[in-house]
């Protein structure tokens, strides 16, 4: 079983960073550490994932955001999970396609969002 991790910090530089390049690793925000979306902002984080992978999410925000986990074809978007004006989640799915999977949250507000978040990609049992 494949399994690592990349603990995130609230540190401007590299949220900006993160949301401007994706994330190339599984993500795992397990030390409490707030992010923050500005406000009318995203923050997404993009992993390639491949077919039969076990993707496991979890995360709590300030107040309400609009959720997706989506991946681009050449027909457009296609969503494992999308959810309106929610502030926790948990849910998991198991990838059906190879491609650059991306998890978002969209602050509708006026104001910033905190984000605290973990997933976890698990490789299929063999």
């Amino acid at each position: 079983m494949k399994k690592s991790s990349v603990t995130f910090s609230a540190m401007a530089g590299a949220v900006l960073l993160l949301i401007i390049n994706g994330c190339a690793a599984t993500h795992r925000n397990t030390g409490g550490e707030l992010l923050s979306i500005p406000a009318g902002k995203f923050y997404e984080a993009c992993d390639n994932w491949q077919p039969g992978q076990q993707v496991s999410y979890s995360f709590q925000t300030s107040d309400l955001v609009n959720f997706d986990v989506h991946y681009h074809t050449k027909s457009g978007k296609v969503y494992p999970a999308k959810h309106e004006g929610v502030a926790e989640l948990k849910g998991s799915f198991t990838v059906e396609q190879e491609a650059v999977y991306c998890c978002m949250w969209a602050n509708p507000h006026d104001h910033a969002v905190g984000l605290t978040y973990e997933f976890e990609v698990r490789d299929p049992v063999k």
